[in-house]
């Protein structure tokens, strides 16, 4: 025999029982107090007495085996189960009403609570009413209290207006009468210092004079004994306007490769003199660049002298060549 291994719901009432049922699942309905079980054949009742309620003579198959194979003992805890079961059920019915009691306290609860919070609205509203209604009275009675204020402000301008003119007039009239006592004694001050001021600019052109006649005179002897000690050539140079004097230059000390570049490209130079003041630096290029600052003497009937910059190259095969001469414009 194939045995069916089955499972218990508890529902309330039939209504609750869900369109089809679990094969094999017994369904225990509360208020009836029976058990509905579906075999596979449609739903069969079961009810606290053995035997189903369904039709006459069916059969609980897959529990009659196990039933009569049980002895005294076991069918004795088997019912002592079941009175535990309907014990529990009974407890959770009471504990269903209690919910039930518990939700209708919170429910009432609920209501009163409401009932309260509306009064307090309609108490609070008509708080807000009372005092809206005091401030419109306030309001209203301190923008007539201002309106009588500043009538009356008004009126006391227009008594002072009409009280006070004649005396405003006459202290116009005083102080235009002192402002022009102090503009008269002002303008005779004035006029003093300007006379005071005048008499003392003449003494100071006339001390100036004196002075600057002293101060010609002195300049006027020391040039005359200046010009009687001048050179001709001296006197050449004073006649050129933004001329330069030089000094005499004895040359200035170049690099030992240098100096030899720079006598190598002048010492057969004819009709001009070269005497080297200031080495600037080198370039490199087909070979070596140097360049410096030098004297340029012209030799002239009247002999002139050049400050230039001379460009000097020393190629690759040791030989020498003045590549440049500027001036640098200063001439003498």
């Amino acid at each position: 025999m194939t045995q069916t291994y089955w499972s218990a719901r508890h529902v309330g009432t039939r209504s609750r029982l869900p369109a089809k049922l679990t094969k094999g699942r017994a369904y225990f309905i509360e208020d009836e107090q029976v058990i509905v079980v579906d075999h596979g054949k449609g739903a069969i009742t079961y009810g606290s007495q053995p035997g189903p309620q369904g039709e006459p003579g069916e059969p609980l198959p897959f529990l009659q085996e196990q039933i009569d194979n049980l002895d005294e003992a076991s069918l004795n805890t088997i019912h002592a189960l079941w009175v535990i079961y309907q014990i529990v059920l009974n407890k959770i019915s009471e504990l269903d009403d209690d919910t039930a009691r518990v939700i209708d306290d919170i429910s009432q609860t609920i209501s009163s609570n409401a009932q309260t919070a509306q009064d307090y609205t309609d108490a609070l509203e008509g708080r807000i009413t009372s005092r809206l209604d005091t401030t419109d009275a306030t309001i209203s009675s301190n923008a007539q209290a201002a309106q009588d204020y500043t009538d009356t402000l008004r009126a006391d301008l227009t008594t002072l207006h009409t009280r006070d003119l004649s005396h405003i007039h006459l202290l116009i009239a005083d102080t235009d009468n002192r402002l022009q006592d102090q503009i008269d004694n002002l303008a005779d001050a004035l006029l003093k210092f300007m006379a005071t001021t005048y008499s003392r600019i003449i003494n100071l052109e006339e001390e100036a004079n004196e002075e600057a006649n002293e101060v010609t005179a002195l300049r006027t002897a020391k040039t005359t004994q200046r010009l009687q000690t001048l050179t001709g050539q001296e006197i050449e140079n004073m006649l050129t306007v933004g001329g330069w004097t030089l000094d005499d230059f004895k040359g200035g000390n170049l690099p030992q490769k240098v100096q030899t570049a720079f006598s190598a490209v002048t010492s057969d130079l004819l009709g001009v003199q070269y005497v080297p003041l200031l080495y600037i630096g080198s370039q490199v290029v087909n070979g070596v660049n140097y360049c410096l600052i030098a004297q340029q003497s012209l030799v002239l009937s009247e002999p002139r002298k050049h400050i230039v910059k001379m460009i000097i190259n020393e190629s690759s095969d040791g030989t020498y060549k003045l590549v440049d001469v500027v001036s640098i414009g200063i001439d003498a």
